[in-house]
């Protein structure tokens, strides 16, 4: 007898930030938990974070934007 067990793995969620490239290179960016929508784009984190929060979202995430897109998974 041979032991199976079956684990479902999870996949990232892959997001495609190429359209934030292209907007706000070399800008920190806060966008919804759920990144479908931008906030704000500012200079600094702590610009980003705080321009967010003031506006109502509780928990942003925010992100930095290189300057070249390539290619990673958050």
């Amino acid at each position: 007898m041979g032991y199976t067990h079956t684990m479902k793995s999870k996949r990232p969620k892959v997001i495609d930030m190429f359209p934030l490239y292209k907007k706000y290179p070399g800008k920190f960016v806060a966008v919804t938990p759920d990144f479908k929508k931008v906030i704000v784009a500012r200079d600094t984190f702590h610009d980003a974070l705080a321009k967010a929060r003031e506006l109502g979202v509780k928990r942003p995430l925010v992100e930095w934007i290189p300057w070249e897109a390539t290619s990673y998974l958050l």
